[in-house]
């Protein structure tokens, strides 16, 4: 059974910013950084348990080709990232 992961408020509009940001760099690259994240939220929907521990009860899962990490919390049946922001830069 999948759950699915719900972005809310700056995590919704931080992926916006940061699509939009590759893909004035390059074109396409924003459509890969969508792809590549697309792919993490299909991951830790359907296996939230193979993704480590980052903090808590949130769970961290690196999106591939990017600096990037998806950060999610198990809340009621659905995974989710409240006011805090989802995706955050590594470094």
């Amino acid at each position: 059974m999948s759950l699915p992961v719900v972005f809310r408020g700056l995590a919704d509009r931080e992926v916006h910013e940061i699509q939009t940001w590759y893909e004035a760099r390059q074109a396409g690259l924003g459509g890969r950084f969508r792809a590549s994240l697309e792919l993490v939220v299909q991951l830790i929907s359907q296996h939230p348990l193979a993704c480590p521990l980052a903090h808590r009860d949130a769970r961290r899962a690196l999106v591939p080709g990017f600096p990037y990490a998806l950060f999610v919390s198990r809340w009621r049946s659905f995974l989710l990232a409240a006011e805090l922001p989802i995706v955050m830069r590594l470094h």
